[in-house]
Protein backbone atom coordinates (compact mmCIF):
# COMPACT_ATOMS: atom_id res chain seq x y z
CA UNK A 1 0.00 0.00 0.00
CA UNK A 2 1.36 3.58 -0.61
CA UNK A 3 0.24 5.80 2.15
CA UNK A 4 0.05 9.34 2.39
CA UNK A 5 3.33 11.48 3.23
CA UNK A 6 4.32 14.87 5.24
CA UNK A 7 7.07 15.67 7.07
CA UNK A 8 7.51 15.47 10.25
CA UNK A 9 9.06 18.63 11.24
CA UNK A 10 9.17 22.54 10.17
CA UNK A 11 12.33 23.79 8.63
CA UNK A 12 13.62 27.01 6.15
CA UNK A 13 15.72 28.17 3.87
CA UNK A 14 16.26 31.31 2.24
CA UNK A 15 18.52 32.63 -0.34
CA UNK A 16 18.08 35.04 -3.33
CA UNK A 17 15.09 35.48 -5.78
CA UNK A 18 16.22 33.98 -9.18
CA UNK A 19 14.61 36.90 -10.94
CA UNK A 20 13.68 39.05 -8.39
CA UNK A 21 16.74 39.41 -6.96
CA UNK A 22 15.38 40.17 -3.81
CA UNK A 23 16.52 38.00 -0.50
CA UNK A 24 13.34 35.31 -0.52
CA UNK A 25 12.93 32.66 2.18
CA UNK A 26 10.80 29.74 2.44
CA UNK A 27 9.35 27.76 5.69
CA UNK A 28 8.01 24.03 5.22
CA UNK A 29 5.37 22.68 7.58
CA UNK A 30 3.54 19.84 7.88
CA UNK A 31 0.29 19.36 7.14
CA UNK A 32 -2.99 16.99 7.64
CA UNK A 33 -4.22 14.10 5.07
CA UNK A 34 -5.74 15.54 1.96
CA UNK A 35 -4.07 18.71 2.52
CA UNK A 36 -2.04 18.73 -0.40
CA UNK A 37 0.91 20.95 -1.19
CA UNK A 38 -0.36 24.79 -0.73
CA UNK A 39 1.73 27.82 -0.76
CA UNK A 40 1.47 30.66 2.00
CA UNK A 41 1.91 34.03 1.26
CA UNK A 42 2.50 36.27 3.68
CA UNK A 43 1.30 40.35 3.19
CA UNK A 44 0.94 42.91 5.54
CA UNK A 45 -2.78 42.68 4.91
CA UNK A 46 -3.16 39.22 5.50
CA UNK A 47 -2.26 35.82 4.28
CA UNK A 48 -2.92 34.19 0.35
CA UNK A 49 -3.11 30.83 -0.05
CA UNK A 50 -2.29 29.16 -3.19
CA UNK A 51 -2.49 25.51 -3.85
CA UNK A 52 0.20 23.72 -6.09
CA UNK A 53 -1.99 23.31 -8.77
CA UNK A 54 -1.81 23.89 -12.88
CA UNK A 55 -5.12 25.87 -12.44
CA UNK A 56 -3.25 28.50 -10.40
CA UNK A 57 -0.32 28.64 -13.08
CA UNK A 58 -0.22 31.99 -14.00
CA UNK A 59 2.81 32.51 -16.00
CA UNK A 60 5.67 30.50 -17.52
CA UNK A 61 7.96 32.60 -19.08
CA UNK A 62 11.64 30.97 -18.07
CA UNK A 63 9.98 29.44 -14.74
CA UNK A 64 6.91 28.37 -13.03
CA UNK A 65 4.31 31.11 -11.75
CA UNK A 66 1.30 30.49 -9.55
CA UNK A 67 -1.09 33.25 -8.93
CA UNK A 68 -4.14 34.04 -6.89
CA UNK A 69 -6.35 37.50 -6.08
CA UNK A 70 -3.17 39.31 -7.84
CA UNK A 71 -0.51 37.85 -5.55
CA UNK A 72 2.20 35.59 -7.51
CA UNK A 73 5.24 32.99 -6.10
CA UNK A 74 7.65 32.40 -8.76
CA UNK A 75 9.39 29.81 -9.83
CA UNK A 76 8.52 27.04 -7.94
CA UNK A 77 9.62 24.12 -10.20
CA UNK A 78 12.63 22.84 -7.98
CA UNK A 79 10.63 22.79 -4.81
CA UNK A 80 8.18 21.30 -6.08
CA UNK A 81 10.08 18.09 -7.89
CA UNK A 82 12.02 17.51 -5.00
CA UNK A 83 8.38 16.67 -2.99
CA UNK A 84 6.92 14.91 -5.91
CA UNK A 85 10.31 12.67 -5.61
CA UNK A 86 10.41 12.46 -2.31
CA UNK A 87 6.74 11.56 -2.27
CA UNK A 88 5.61 14.36 0.42
CA UNK A 89 1.71 14.64 -0.73
CA UNK A 90 0.62 17.00 2.02
CA UNK A 91 3.04 20.16 3.21
CA UNK A 92 2.16 24.57 3.76
CA UNK A 93 4.79 26.15 2.05
CA UNK A 94 5.30 29.64 3.89
CA UNK A 95 6.65 31.73 1.44
CA UNK A 96 8.36 35.41 2.48
CA UNK A 97 8.52 37.22 -1.13
CA UNK A 98 7.19 36.84 -4.39
CA UNK A 99 9.59 34.04 -5.26
CA UNK A 100 10.94 30.80 -4.03
CA UNK A 101 14.98 31.54 -3.77
CA UNK A 102 16.79 30.03 -6.28
CA UNK A 103 19.76 28.26 -4.22
CA UNK A 104 21.95 26.62 -6.35
CA UNK A 105 20.11 26.47 -9.32
CA UNK A 106 18.88 22.74 -8.89
CA UNK A 107 16.60 20.64 -6.55
CA UNK A 108 19.40 19.37 -4.31
CA UNK A 109 19.28 21.59 -1.65
CA UNK A 110 15.30 21.07 -0.97
CA UNK A 111 16.24 17.80 -1.20
CA UNK A 112 18.63 18.07 1.59
CA UNK A 113 16.23 19.70 3.85
CA UNK A 114 13.79 17.38 3.00
CA UNK A 115 15.96 14.69 4.21
CA UNK A 116 16.96 16.61 7.61
CA UNK A 117 12.89 17.05 8.28
CA UNK A 118 12.03 13.61 7.66
CA UNK A 119 9.05 12.10 6.38
CA UNK A 120 5.82 11.21 8.29
CA UNK A 121 3.11 8.38 7.20
CA UNK A 122 -0.01 9.22 7.38
CA UNK A 123 -3.21 6.80 8.07
CA UNK A 124 -4.98 7.36 4.30
CA UNK A 125 -4.20 5.84 0.80
CA UNK A 126 -2.06 7.85 -1.55
CA UNK A 127 -4.21 8.68 -5.17
CA UNK A 128 -3.12 8.80 -7.84
CA UNK A 129 -3.96 10.28 -12.06
CA UNK A 130 -4.19 7.76 -14.36
CA UNK A 131 -3.55 8.93 -18.13
CA UNK A 132 -6.00 6.69 -20.37
CA UNK A 133 -5.58 7.45 -23.91
CA UNK A 134 -2.48 9.69 -25.45
CA UNK A 135 -2.56 13.57 -25.46
CA UNK A 136 -0.48 15.73 -27.82
CA UNK A 137 0.82 19.17 -28.15
CA UNK A 138 2.93 20.82 -30.81
CA UNK A 139 4.08 24.45 -30.57
CA UNK A 140 6.48 25.08 -33.70
CA UNK A 141 9.15 22.39 -33.30
CA UNK A 142 8.25 21.71 -29.82
CA UNK A 143 6.23 18.54 -29.55
CA UNK A 144 5.03 16.71 -26.45
CA UNK A 145 2.88 13.68 -25.36
CA UNK A 146 1.09 11.82 -22.18
CA UNK A 147 1.04 8.22 -23.05
CA UNK A 148 -0.45 5.50 -20.11
CA UNK A 149 2.08 3.64 -18.20
CA UNK A 150 2.05 2.50 -14.73
CA UNK A 151 3.93 5.35 -13.66
CA UNK A 152 5.68 8.16 -14.31
CA UNK A 153 8.06 8.08 -17.06
CA UNK A 154 10.05 10.73 -19.27
CA UNK A 155 11.79 10.78 -22.29
CA UNK A 156 13.26 13.98 -22.87
CA UNK A 157 15.13 15.22 -26.36
CA UNK A 158 16.86 18.29 -27.00
CA UNK A 159 19.20 19.81 -29.93
CA UNK A 160 21.14 22.96 -29.01
CA UNK A 161 23.44 24.54 -31.55
CA UNK A 162 26.34 24.71 -29.09
CA UNK A 163 29.51 22.68 -29.26
CA UNK A 164 29.26 21.25 -25.66
CA UNK A 165 25.84 19.92 -26.15
CA UNK A 166 24.24 19.68 -29.66
CA UNK A 167 21.59 16.75 -29.54
CA UNK A 168 20.94 14.81 -26.37
CA UNK A 169 18.14 12.37 -25.23
CA UNK A 170 17.38 10.64 -21.82
CA UNK A 171 14.98 8.65 -20.49
CA UNK A 172 14.04 8.31 -16.64
CA UNK A 173 11.57 6.66 -14.76
CA UNK A 174 10.63 8.67 -11.08
CA UNK A 175 12.08 7.31 -8.24
CA UNK A 176 13.15 8.69 -5.07
CA UNK A 177 16.95 7.78 -5.08
CA UNK A 178 16.94 7.48 -9.10
CA UNK A 179 15.97 11.43 -9.14
CA UNK A 180 18.46 12.50 -6.29
CA UNK A 181 21.81 10.68 -7.92
CA UNK A 182 20.30 11.27 -11.49
CA UNK A 183 18.23 14.35 -11.55
CA UNK A 184 18.24 16.65 -8.32
CA UNK A 185 21.97 18.23 -8.92
CA UNK A 186 21.06 19.04 -12.06
CA UNK A 187 21.57 23.53 -12.25
CA UNK A 188 19.40 25.21 -14.28
CA UNK A 189 20.95 26.80 -17.21
CA UNK A 190 20.69 29.68 -19.90
CA UNK A 191 22.99 31.25 -22.76
CA UNK A 192 24.58 34.86 -22.43
CA UNK A 193 23.12 36.61 -25.19
CA UNK A 194 19.44 35.39 -23.54
CA UNK A 195 20.59 36.17 -19.92
CA UNK A 196 21.50 39.82 -21.29
CA UNK A 197 18.17 40.05 -22.92
CA UNK A 198 16.43 38.84 -20.03
CA UNK A 199 18.26 41.40 -17.81
CA UNK A 200 17.27 44.18 -20.36
CA UNK A 201 13.39 42.37 -19.70
CA UNK A 202 13.65 43.36 -15.61
CA UNK A 203 14.18 39.32 -15.25
CA UNK A 204 16.73 37.18 -13.46
CA UNK A 205 18.17 39.87 -11.69
CA UNK A 206 19.38 37.51 -9.14
CA UNK A 207 20.91 35.04 -11.52
CA UNK A 208 24.65 34.79 -11.08
CA UNK A 209 27.15 32.07 -11.89
CA UNK A 210 26.62 30.61 -8.60
CA UNK A 211 22.77 29.33 -9.13
CA UNK A 212 22.71 29.19 -12.70
CA UNK A 213 24.89 27.92 -15.78
CA UNK A 214 25.72 29.92 -18.39
CA UNK A 215 26.85 29.02 -21.89
CA UNK A 216 28.83 31.58 -24.27
CA UNK A 217 29.02 30.92 -28.30
CA UNK A 218 31.74 28.87 -27.36
CA UNK A 219 32.11 27.66 -24.01
CA UNK A 220 30.72 27.20 -20.40
CA UNK A 221 31.85 30.60 -18.43
CA UNK A 222 31.11 28.43 -14.91
CA UNK A 223 34.90 27.14 -13.86
CA UNK A 224 33.68 24.43 -11.53
CA UNK A 225 32.31 23.17 -15.05
CA UNK A 226 29.26 20.68 -15.47
CA UNK A 227 28.30 18.04 -12.85
CA UNK A 228 27.87 15.90 -15.88
CA UNK A 229 27.81 16.43 -20.07
CA UNK A 230 24.32 16.26 -20.21
CA UNK A 231 23.53 18.77 -17.08
CA UNK A 232 21.20 20.82 -18.86
CA UNK A 233 19.28 17.93 -20.45
CA UNK A 234 18.64 16.67 -17.01
CA UNK A 235 17.55 19.89 -15.49
CA UNK A 236 15.25 19.76 -18.37
CA UNK A 237 13.75 16.57 -16.70
CA UNK A 238 14.25 17.94 -13.40
CA UNK A 239 11.76 20.65 -14.89
CA UNK A 240 9.39 18.25 -16.15
CA UNK A 241 8.85 16.61 -12.77
CA UNK A 242 8.00 19.64 -11.23
CA UNK A 243 5.71 20.98 -13.63
CA UNK A 244 3.61 17.17 -13.85
CA UNK A 245 3.42 17.29 -10.09
CA UNK A 246 0.97 19.89 -10.48
CA UNK A 247 -2.08 17.81 -11.13
CA UNK A 248 -2.22 18.03 -7.77
CA UNK A 249 -0.63 13.89 -6.90
CA UNK A 250 1.05 11.47 -8.51
CA UNK A 251 0.78 11.09 -12.46
CA UNK A 252 0.56 7.78 -13.85
CA UNK A 253 2.10 8.48 -17.77
CA UNK A 254 5.07 8.40 -20.12
CA UNK A 255 5.81 12.10 -21.15
CA UNK A 256 7.70 12.24 -24.69
CA UNK A 257 8.72 15.56 -25.34
CA UNK A 258 11.14 17.38 -27.81
CA UNK A 259 12.55 20.61 -26.94
CA UNK A 260 10.10 20.87 -23.76
CA UNK A 261 9.78 23.82 -21.43
CA UNK A 262 7.29 25.15 -18.94
CA UNK A 263 4.73 26.38 -21.51
CA UNK A 264 4.67 22.87 -22.82
CA UNK A 265 4.31 20.88 -19.67
CA UNK A 266 1.36 23.03 -18.89
CA UNK A 267 -0.34 23.20 -22.51
CA UNK A 268 -0.27 19.71 -21.83
CA UNK A 269 -1.86 18.99 -18.63
CA UNK A 270 -4.37 21.60 -19.83
CA UNK A 271 -4.89 19.62 -22.36
CA UNK A 272 -5.15 16.48 -20.34
CA UNK A 273 -7.53 17.63 -18.06
CA UNK A 274 -9.87 19.07 -20.24
CA UNK A 275 -10.73 15.70 -21.50
CA UNK A 276 -12.44 13.31 -19.51
CA UNK A 277 -12.23 10.91 -21.17
CA UNK A 278 -8.48 11.04 -20.69
CA UNK A 279 -7.51 10.06 -17.20
CA UNK A 280 -8.74 8.78 -13.83
CA UNK A 281 -8.24 9.41 -10.15
CA UNK A 282 -7.62 6.20 -8.50
CA UNK A 283 -6.67 5.14 -5.25
CA UNK A 284 -3.61 3.03 -4.76
CA UNK A 285 -4.13 -0.53 -3.13
CA UNK A 286 -1.90 -3.49 -2.70
CA UNK A 287 -2.62 -4.76 -6.00
CA UNK A 288 -1.61 -1.69 -7.81
CA UNK A 289 1.54 -1.51 -5.62
CA UNK A 290 2.14 -4.86 -7.26
CA UNK A 291 1.17 -4.24 -11.02
CA UNK A 292 3.20 -1.35 -11.04
CA UNK A 293 6.58 -2.72 -9.34
CA UNK A 294 6.53 -5.52 -11.74
CA UNK A 295 5.49 -8.38 -8.88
Amino acid sequence: MHWQHTIAKTGSLGGIGLHTGEPVSVTLHPAEINHGVVFSRLEAEGTIRIPALVEHVVDTQLATTLGRDGKRIATIEHLIAALSAEGIDNVLIEVHGSEVPILDGSSMPWLTLLEELGRKRQEAPQRYLRVLKAVEICEGDRKGVLLPADRLEIEISVDYPHPLLGAQQMSFVLERERFREEIGWARTFGFLAQVEAMRAAGLARGGSLENALVFDDTSLLNQEGLRAPDEPLRHKVLDAVGDLALVGMPLHCRLVANRPGHALHHALLHALLNDPGAWTVETYTAAAEMSVSGK
